[in-house]
C-alpha cells in the first residue's frame, strides 16, 4: 500500500516540488536521505529516521524562504527550535541544512559534505531528522533538513 501512495505521490505533486503536509515524501527527498544515511553508515553512524513532524517544519522553512517570507538561511531557528523541543520528550540536540542553488540531490548531499559545518551536522550524533523541498515558481529550489537528536 505504501508503494502506491508514494508512486501516486510523484505524479500527484507539481513537478515533486513542493511536499504535501503527509507523510508522503518526493523522491528527491528521499534521495537525500539515502545519500545522507549511506554517508553516515560508510563512517560507522547509524541511519536517520525520518520524522514526519520535523519534516513539516522543514516545509514550512523551505516555503517561507521559497516565496520570500524570510532571507535564506536560518531565520527563525528559535521559532523552529521551540516546536522541536515541545514535541519531543527527550530532546538532545538539533541542527538544520539549507541550500537553494543546487539542482539535485547529490549536488546538494555533495555540497553539504564539503562544508565543514554541514559535514559536521551530517555526522552528527543524530537519531531523527525531517527533509522538505520546494521549488518557488521561478523553478528555483530550496531544501531544508533538520536533525534531531531525542525521543519523540
Amino acid at each position: 500500500m505504501n508503494h502506491i501512495i508514494f508512486f501516486l505521490s510523484l505524479f500527484l505533486l507539481p513537478s515533486l516540488n513542493l511536499k504535501s503536509q503527509s507523510n508522503t515524501y518526493a523522491s528527491e527527498e528521499l534521495e537525500i536521505i539515502n545519500l545522507i544515511n549511506r554517508h553516515r553508515s560508510s563512517i560507522g553512524k547509524k541511519a536517520l529516521k525520518i520524522d514526519s513532524y520535523l519534516s513539516r517544519i522543514a516545509y514550512r522553512h523551505s516555503k517561507n524562504m521559497a516565496y520570500k517570507r524570510i532571507q535564506f538561511g536560518h531565520f527563525e531557528m528559535r521559532k523552529r527550535l521551540k516546536k522541536i523541543i515541545n514535541r519531543y520528550e527527550h530532546f538532545n540536540s538539533y541542527a538544520e541544512n539549507v541550500a537553494t542553488k543546487q539542482k539535485t540531490p547529490r549536488e546538494v548531499v555533495e555540497s553539504w559534505l564539503n562544508s565543514p559545518t554541514h559535514r559536521e551536522n551530517i555526522e552528527g550524533n543524530y537519531n531523527f531528522c525531517g527533509i522538505s523541498i520546494v521549488c518557488n515558481p521561478q523553478g528555483q529550489k530550496f531544501y531544508t533538513h533538520i536533525f534531531v537528536n531525542g525521543t519523540p
